[in-house]
């Protein structure tokens, strides 16, 4: 059986301030590069200002020679725009027409920069242009690296501080927490601490002692309750079919023919039940894995509704099995499933009151055979429809409360499953045993 991952403080704490540096650290990367992106760009415009200031007032030509002597002297794309002739060697892809303007601008990868010059005739500006600082060069700067390292040695030592004073008494009380009220001495707690953690040890240790103390009595007292639950309910079940089966014991001295085969047959049906409470106690004491054969649900049904015809009969409600037409099979064991059906239809009985009506239905689909119960009683309870399938819930007096549950545990062993509703519209409840067709089916 697979088991979640356990989420600790001790884990999750230092990811959350790994993160914590992570995004520290590409916060101020990104400040830096904002910041040499601005330098850049101040030395840029201040080079171009410059060299624009000397040929705005010297009588140099704006020719393509001199374009090509200043690109040579400061390492840059010099050229001279007058109306739409470039004079000089511009980069390539760059837009026909280019407005000169005193701030550096980014043009794919290039930074360029245009400025007029006011003393040319015709009207002439030159342009600077040169590749765009690669965003990683900001880690070639000192400054970067220092302050950097600088944040993460303040986050490591305050992620120590954090799990020095946080995660290591947290794990001392994690580890004493599955040995508390048991019979094991628990390991070293922060007792001695005065903030709140140390206030939860001093409590846990409390609690601790307390519990070691009673548990021994609590635990002997609830199995004297359970054998003694179990005792009463069984006592309850089986005191009504002997009953019965004494009396019609008694009446078959002197009966008739048609009397005495009566009588017969309900001994013969509350024995069957004795067996059943008997089979259904020793399931829920040592369950055990059905043995699975090719079944007709029809016909085992049919015979489980004519064993209990006589209750049902006794009780004054009308019991009406499913037709035995042909039915895909399933696979089952024949007595874990009548043991099963037995259990549902004698609630339906004990739940519908005289003059009732008990039906039973199958529907098949292309993987699965349903077999549904009707009957015209009060329904479930808001409890019973939530704990109905629970051991030792009955809310019927005397009663045992393990027929659902054996019954929802047989259908789980079987692959299928079993829900229990009330009807709609109200009165009667309604309950669902889905099992899986025979692979024959």
């Amino acid at each position: 059986m697979s088991h979640s991952p356990t989420h600790r403080i001790a884990t999750w704490l230092p990811l959350s301030l790994v993160a914590f540096a992570l995004l520290g650290s590409l916060m101020l990367v990104a400040v830096f590069k904002r910041f040499a992106e601005r330098e850049d760009r101040i030395a840029f415009s201040a080079l171009a200002q410059a060299n624009a200031a000397f040929l705005n007032q010297s009588t140099l030509p704006r020719s393509e020679q001199m374009a090509d002597q200043l690109a040579k002297l400061l390492g840059l794309s010099v050229w001279f725009q007058q109306a739409r002739q470039r004079i000089g060697n511009a980069p390539p892809n760059l837009p026909p027409t280019l407005p000169a303007e005193a701030q550096p601008r980014q043009i794919n990868t290039l930074l360029v920069i245009g400025i007029l010059l006011p003393s040319s005739d015709p009207p002439t500006s030159i342009f600077f242009a040169r590749p765009a600082r690669p965003g990683s060069a900001v880690f070639l700067r000192p400054d970067t690296w220092l302050t950097l390292a600088a944040f993460w040695l303040l986050a490591a030592l305050f992620g120590i501080l954090i799990a020095r004073r946080v995660t290591r008494p947290l794990s001392q009380l994690a580890r004493a927490v599955p040995l508390l009220g048991q019979d094991q001495p628990l390991p070293a707690l922060p007792i001695h601490r005065s903030d709140e953690i140390g206030q939860l040890a001093l409590s846990f240790q409390s609690t601790h002692t307390t519990l070691a103390s009673e548990r021994q009595r609590r635990t002997e007292a609830e199995r004297l309750a359970i054998l003694g639950r179990m005792a009463t309910s069984l006592a309850h079940e089986v005191r009504n079919p002997l009953a019965a089966i004494r009396l019609h014991a008694q009446l078959l001295e002197g009966a008739t023919e048609p009397e005495r085969r009566q009588s017969q047959q309900l001994i013969e049906s509350e024995t069957t039940r004795i067996e059943d409470l008997v089979s259904q106690w020793l399931h829920f004491a040592r369950p055990s894995p059905p043995v699975l054969t090719p079944i007709n649900l029809a016909h085992l049904q049919a015979r489980t509704c004519q064993l209990l015809l006589p209750q049902a009969t006794h009780a004054g409600v009308i019991l009406t099995p499913a037709p035995t037409t042909t039915a895909p099979t399933v696979l089952g064991d024949p007595n874990r499933l009548h043991q099963a059906l037995s259990n549902l239809i004698l609630n339906a009985i004990q739940a519908t009151p005289a003059d009732g009506k008990i039906e039973l239905s199958l529907h098949s689909t292309d993987t699965h055979l349903t077999l549904q119960i009707e009957d015209t009683g009060p329904g479930f309870s808001p409890n019973a429809l939530l704990h109905g399938s629970d051991p030792f819930f009955s809310e019927r007096e005397g009663g045992m409360g393990l027929g659902l549950a054996v019954a929802r545990e047989i259908a789980h062993a079987h692959r299928g499953d079993l829900c229990f509703q009330n009807q709609n519209p109200p009165p009667g409840a309604l309950v669902t045993l889905t099992l899986p067709l025979s692979p024959q089916a």
